[in-house]
Formats: C-alpha cells, structure tokens, sequence
C-alpha cells in the first residue's frame, strides 16, 4: 500500500541523514586518513574540497 511506502521510505531517509551525519562529525579525520594514504601511495596531488571553489 502507498501509507506501506511511505513509511519505508522514511525509514530510508532517516538511515541516510543518519549516516551522512555521522560522515560529516568525522569528515576530519576521513580526509586526513585519504591524504595519509595518497602519500604513502606516492599520489602527493592535494585534495580538494568540493563546494569552496565554486
């Protein structure tokens, strides 16, 4: 049913606000993690962040 739906899809939403939540508290620590590994990977090019060059 459409009420069946909707109620699956909020559940779905709710997940995914939580997850991209808890990704943007440790976005920090993600990123520095990302530039670790590109060094020790011999990949020196700096990452950007998306949103500030616009």
């Amino acid at each position: 049913s459409h009420e069946t739906d909707l109620s699956i899809a909020v559940q779905l939403l709710d997940c995914a606000i939580a997850d991209l939540s808890a990704y943007r508290e440790h976005f920090e620590e993600s990123k520095q993690a990302a530039q670790g590994l590109s060094e020790k990977w011999g990949l020196a090019r700096p990452l950007r962040t998306l949103g500030r060059e616009r």
